[in-house]
Formats: structure tokens, sequence, C-alpha cells
């Protein structure tokens, strides 16, 4: 079954002689997963997200044909500088990532000079362990889970016109967290711990809110309602 990609997954190309590291650029409201940021189909920018590939024996490089001439045909290898236009195909429609597809470990990546880039691991790191790089809510962690791998965790507000997902999360407003889990979750459990920011404490002088054992519903989803926060002022 294919997995999401995150930042650090190992990346190869059917023209190069080494592997690369994937690079997710995403400055703010992360979307984070075992620790690492998630990547979308649009993380394909050459030397942004895709570094080069040691060196490259395709022909259709021009610099490798220019010396593969002039040693009169024989393959001459050279410098990888990746050539690519566009995005990642397919991805997981269904599933977001800053707007895009989630990157999955079965996408590929087409570069101008015939290379195939496909992704040799994932990148995934701790298990277990999923939070939220949005800003202002640094405080905000789900620190281990049981059985249903999950995909994503964020903030809602519930308003008159609808919930509203939120890129900050104020001291003492309510709002909803949402933790998403892949298909088939239904009827599982979750153990949810929100870490308040390094060297402070929440209002009862702990360092963590635990919620344990939230039920996964039908539509794949776990919710802590109501959910409110303060920080001692110490």
């Amino acid at each position: 079954m294919p997995s999401y990609v995150c930042k650090g997954a190992k990346l190869k190309c059917s023209m190069g002689d080494t592997q690369s590291d994937l690079n997710v650029t995403h400055p703010v409201n992360r979307v984070i997963m075992e620790g690492q940021p998630m990547a979308s189909t649009m993380d394909y920018k050459p030397m942004m997200n895709i570094m080069p590939f040691g060196k490259c024996r395709s022909l259709a490089n021009p610099t490798v044909a220019m010396a593969t001439a002039a040693c009169f045909g024989r393959l001459q290898p050279m410098p990888c500088v990746p050539n690519i236009t566009s995005p990642w195909t397919v991805g997981k429609l269904d599933v977001s990532v800053k707007g895009q597809p989630a990157l999955m470990d079965d996408c590929k990546l087409f570069c101008t000079y015939a290379g195939i880039i496909e992704i040799a691991t994932d990148g995934q790191a701790t298990p277990g362990c999923v939070k939220t790089g949005a800003s202002g809510i640094e405080m905000s962690r789900l620190t281990k889970h049981k059985n249903p791998p999950i995909i994503r965790i964020y903030w809602i507000d519930k308003q008159e016109n609808g919930a509203r997902e939120l890129s900050e999360l104020e001291e003492k407003k309510e709002v909803t967290l949402c933790v998403e889990v892949e298909d088939g979750g239904e009827g599982e459990s979750l153990d949810v711990e929100i870490s308040a920011p390094q060297g402070q404490t929440f209002k009862n002088g702990q360092i963590s809110l635990k919620f344990e054992n939230l039920m996964v519903g039908a539509d794949n989803m776990a919710y802590v309602n109501n959910f409110s926060y303060e920080l001692n002022k110490d």
C-alpha cells in the first residue's frame, strides 16, 4: 500500500548514479507526519525540492551528448542538473497538503533529459509522532497513536456559516481538534497529547494535556471538541 512522503525521502533517477534527498519547502503552516513536513505533488522544483543525482548518463542531456561526441561516441556521464517542468504524478487527490494532492511513494517525476525519478524511501522518521506546525499553535502535538495511520491533524472554529480551518490558535478560544486517519480506521482509537511550548506550562501547571481513547468514526475522523487552553504567565 502506498505511503505518504515527507521531507528527507530518498529519490532515485533512472539516469543518475546516486540518490538524493527530497526537500519540502513550506515555510509556514506545515503539515507534519512522523516528525517531518509532508510533501505534496508541487514539491518538484529543481535545486529547491529535487537535488542532483550525481552524474547523468542520458544522451538527451546536451552536456552528456557533447562530452560523449568529443570522446568519439564513448559515453561520458556529466554532473546532473535536474530539468523538471511539471509536478509529480499523480498523488493522493483526496488528501490535501497545503491545497495540493499529497505525495505518495508510488508517484513519479520526469526529467526532460529522459530520467524517470522515483521515491526509494518515504522519509517518515519517528513512528508514532505527528504534529502540526501551523503558525501560532506550536503548542499542539500528537505524540502517539495506536492503530490507524494518521494523515493530518488540524483545528477548526465552528461558526454560523460553517467550520473554518485555523492557521493560528488563540488562548481561551474554544475550537475543535480534528484528527484524520486513512480509510478503514472506523472503530479504532487514538491517544492525543497536546504539549505546551518549550519552557512553558498550561494554567494547571502541566506541560501537556492528554486525551485517551478517542474513537474514530465512519468519516475516518476523531475529534477533541470544545478545546481551549491557557498558559501560565509566570
